[in-house]
């Protein structure tokens, strides 16, 4: 879970950072630009690189979940494993027991 948050975290402040520097170009144009249409369309194309951006950190995020689960599922699978050696293991005292009184 610790990697799952940082990665959290990492996209915090890179979605901050585009905010800034969304902020940044947007005022940078508007003294560059006479026109507002040129700035208006600038705006779109940063808006769509930013979109783009989070749904690939969202994929990501997604998939390290996946991962996680993955592990999970592992391990669950070794625990049932060793249940199952400690139940042949008794199965095999009992019988070794039992095998002594019969002869």
């Amino acid at each position: 879970m610790e990697g799952f948050v940082e990665v959290k975290e990492g996209a915090a402040t890179v979605l901050s950072r585009s905010c800034r520097r969304l902020t940044y170009s947007m005022f940078s144009r508007r003294k560059s630009a006479g026109s507002g249409g040129a700035m208006k369309l600038s705006l779109v194309s940063t808006w769509r690189q930013q979109q783009q951006q989070q749904q690939q950190q969202q994929q990501q995020q997604q998939q390290q979940q996946q991962q996680q689960q993955q592990q999970q599922q592992q391990q669950q699978q070794q625990q049932q494993q060793q249940q199952q050696q400690q139940q042949q293991q008794q199965q095999q005292q009992l019988w070794q027991h039992y095998q002594h009184w019969w002869q």
